[in-house]
């Protein structure tokens, strides 16, 4: 504590600043060798684009930043080239090209010829139908191209447009005939005089979505037969490559769904009678009885005339009945019409092929190809079979087979040079070694002078201290003598000296007044050069002597 008080509070501070400059720079250089350097990765993103490149950023657990306006994406410089590679592949960022309607926004159109207005409308319309269409879940990227000739003066004939579509789907999936036919017409729609036979859709594997006229009709919108067992085969073939993907890898499984379907279309009517199961359909009933007398008398007008006497005897009499029953009866009878529409599924062959694993070898450090074991085949197999039901009772067949993949789909490893790590690494070594030297030379020739000479300071004090106090005791002592010598003086200037040696008092004269003067003038002379010599020293040695007394 002495020490600290000695040095004062203006030294101790520019030592603990200095102190703290040091950690500093210390602790910025292990954050800035542990921290890697940024760099821009696309500029001018669109927020979606922005978005979807941080979520897959994110899931790829790489650092990023965005800027303060979100269309800047900045990643460390050693991946840099990796992903844009990588994001190039999946058509990202989707909106960097697309320029739709705000082209006119940015043009001036004072200085605009007709021909770069129409080029620049043809861009906005191809532009804004790529928007749309990619809006769309099952296409990744869309390319859109326009053709509108130009309308000639006083020309009967003109040319009429056409468009392209080339279509990037998402992963396995496809597009069915009536979405095809909605992008054709909306395409159709959007472009003025353009026809739905002028229109050609494929997707980025070359093959026809929309053939033109003999697509255009409103018959051929409906899914076919063969459309439903293509659909059918693909659906069971993404379905098997999504459920052993998540086991054996992805693009380590390939499948391929054969699909036999009953395309025939069937009605089936039937009238069944049951003889043994009889009811009254209907009944009727009849009866009929009748009375007849004979006439008697001669045959004549006489007998016939009313009122006229009965001559003989009446006649005989006759009577006759009848009775008639009429009953109908019904079989019992079923009448069934049944519809077994097209599109049954008669069989499934299913065929999986599956990478086998793959092993560093300890000796050469290169990639070993070892073969999946029967039971795990069996086991893939059973899986298959439950995942998609497939049913062996009705003659489906499964096939799983274990067979090394093209070599260009197994990444091979890299093998690093001894130095590669200082050629991926040289900005940041560069970097750590010019902030080394830095902070040693500020320690050097800024911090190193400062200790030292706030060192030194100390040291001198401590002298000086040390010198102070022996030089305060020497001129107290020589101070006292010449104070005594100066009383001596005085007393025998007045007869006061002391006998020595039994002297005889006369012998003062022999002291002369020149003598005495010299004497003082000598004793003032030295007191001044103490005083010249050690002012605060002197200083001191007064106040303890008042202090004293």
């Amino acid at each position: 504590m002495e020490f600290l008080k000695k040095l004062g509070a203006a030294k101790i501070s520019a030592i603990i600043g200095a102190a703290i400059i040091v950690i500093a720079f210390f602790i910025f250089l292990v954050f800035k060798m542990s921290s890697a350097v940024l760099t821009p990765l696309y500029s001018n993103l669109s927020i979606e684009d922005a978005s979807m490149i941080g979520m897959k950023l994110q899931s790829m657990g790489i650092k990023y930043e965005n800027n303060t306006e979100g269309t800047e994406i900045s990643v460390p410089s050693d991946k840099l080239l990796m992903l844009r590679m990588m994001f190039a592949q999946e058509g990202l960022p989707t909106s960097g090209n697309i320029t739709g309607y705000e082209i006119f926004d940015r043009s001036d159109a004072l200085g605009t010829s007709q021909f770069v207005y129409n080029v620049n409308l043809v861009r906005a319309l191809e532009g804004e139908l790529v928007r749309t269409i990619s809006s769309l879940n099952q296409i990744e990227n869309v390319r859109v191209h326009l053709v509108i000739p130009k309308k000639e003066l006083f020309s009967k004939i003109g040319s009429e447009p056409s468009a392209s579509v080339v279509l990037k789907m998402k992963g396995n999936q496809a597009l069915s005939k009536l979405e095809v036919a909605s992008i054709a017409n909306l395409v159709a729609t959007a472009v003025p005089g353009l026809k739905i036979e002028n229109i050609t859709i494929v997707d980025n594997l070359g093959r026809p979505l929309k053939l033109g006229a003999e697509d255009a009709s409103a018959a051929n919108l409906a899914s076919t037969a063969m459309e439903m067992q293509l659909n059918i085969e693909n659906k069971l073939k993404q379905e098997i490559e999504n459920l052993l993907e998540r086991t054996i890898g992805i693009g380590k499984v390939k499948a391929n769904v054969a699909v036999d379907m009953d395309l025939d279309r069937e009605v089936i009517s039937s009238e069944i009678y049951d003889p043994s199961s009889q009811v009254v359909r209907s009944q009727k009933s009849s009866e009929e009885n009748e009375n007849d007398t004979e006439p008697s008398g001669v045959v004549g007008v006489s007998s016939n005339i009313p009122n006229a006497k009965q001559g003989a005897a009446a006649g005989a009499s006759r009577q006759r009945s009848r009775t008639d029953e009429i009953i109908n009866y019904e079989i019992s009878k079923t009448v069934s019409n049944k519809v077994i529409e097209n599109g049954r599924v008669k069989a499934l062959s299913i065929a999986v092929l599956v990478d086998g694993n793959y092993e560093t070898d300890p000796t050469t450090k290169q990639m070993k190809y070892s073969e999946r074991s029967q039971a795990e085949l069996d086991k893939i197999k059973s899986l298959i079979i439950s995942g998609v039901g497939v049913n062996i009772a009705r003659g489906d067949k499964v096939e799983v087979i274990n067979m090394p993949f093209a070599t260009d789909f197994v990444d091979a490893p890299v093998k690093e040079g001894m130095f590669d790590f200082i050629k991926n690494d040289i900005q940041n070594i560069v970097q750590t070694v010019v902030i080394g030297i830095v902070l040693i030379l500020m320690v050097l020739l800024v911090i190193r002078p400062l200790v030292l000479r706030s060192l030194e300071k100390a040291k001198s004090v401590m002298q000086e201290q040390g010198l102070t106090s022996d030089v305060m005791a020497s001129l107290e002592q020589e101070m006292k003598g010449m104070a005594k010598g100066l009383a001596d003086t005085k007393n025998m200037a007045f007869g006061n000296a002391p006998n020595s040696g039994g002297a005889n008092p006369t012998n003062i004269d022999q002291i002369t007044m020149e003598e005495q003067k010299q004497r003082r003038e000598g004793v003032t002379k030295r007191f001044n050069e103490l005083v010249d010599k050690n002012p605060e020293e002197t200083v001191s040695l007064i106040k303890n002597w008042i202090y004293q007394e």
